[in-house]
């Protein structure tokens, strides 16, 4: 999948001209968290976002502001004071904006979120905006996804294995991991299987459980294995 199928179309923007007060109405009225900046040619300068905004309901009010005073250089506390008083969209918009095209597959958007820890791309052709892509049409996408992929299964559904063979295959897959125990049991009944034994953390309890189901064949997993928490060595007090 790409970003033309999962991206909104006809993003809303908001003038570059455009005061806070009006970009704030516009996120409200429209329900996004984020608009597009655009000059009068309709070329993006920028973006607007929730973020940036609520930022002038804590002016010159919180800790960190106190602290930008005493280490920052008076052009830092400048742009500080702009980014929190202006009234213009212009100055408190993130200027850096990340952008891709209608052929960007979803998972490389994915990749760009998460690292540049962002909500949204933008969707661009030549310099136009023809729509964003946020984490919501993310997530919907990766259901159109599953839900693709379930008529096939039903159509031709797969051989089933045996469950000698089903163990293997699952015990192949756990022990890759680093956080593979030898102390874990593997049991498989009619593609149902059994995990038994100790892990250390609730954490490799459920990695267990993610593994076996990610196998082709597992119709379930019945997971029986304790949580024990290793603990120091403690030196007996003898009074």
């Amino acid at each position: 999948m790409r970003a033309s199928d999962v991206m909104t179309k006809g993003a809303v923007s908001v003038a570059d001209t455009a005061t806070i007060y009006e970009a704030a109405e516009l996120l409200v009225n429209t329900r996004v968290s984020g608009l597009p900046v655009v000059d009068g040619d309709g070329k993006m300068v920028g973006i607007v976002s929730e973020g940036d905004l609520i930022g002038h309901l804590e002016a010159d009010t919180s800790d960190e502001t106190d602290l930008l005073r005493e280490i920052a250089d008076d052009a830092a506390v400048a742009a500080a004071y702009v980014k929190t008083h202006s009234r213009r969209v212009t100055d408190v918009m993130t200027r850096d904006v990340l952008t891709c095209t209608e052929d960007t597959p979803v998972e490389q958007i994915a990749s760009l979120m998460l690292k540049h820890k962002v909500k949204r791309i933008v969707v661009m052709r030549d310099e136009h905006i023809v729509g964003i892509v946020s984490r919501i049409n993310l997530v919907q996408a990766l259901i159109t996804r599953n839900t693709k992929k379930a008529p096939e299964e039903e159509a031709e559904p797969p051989v089933p294995l045996s469950d000698a063979r089903l163990r293997r295959q699952v015990e192949d897959a756990v022990k890759a991991h680093r956080w593979a125990s030898a102390r874990m049991e593997v049991t498989v009944s009619g593609g149902v299987v059994h995990l038994w034994g100790v892990v250390a953390d609730d954490a490799v309890r459920k990695a267990y459980r993610v593994a076996v189901e990610a196998v082709p064949g597992v119709r379930d997993v019945m997971d029986h294995t304790h949580v024990v928490r290793p603990q120091a060595h403690r030196r007996r007090l003898i009074w």
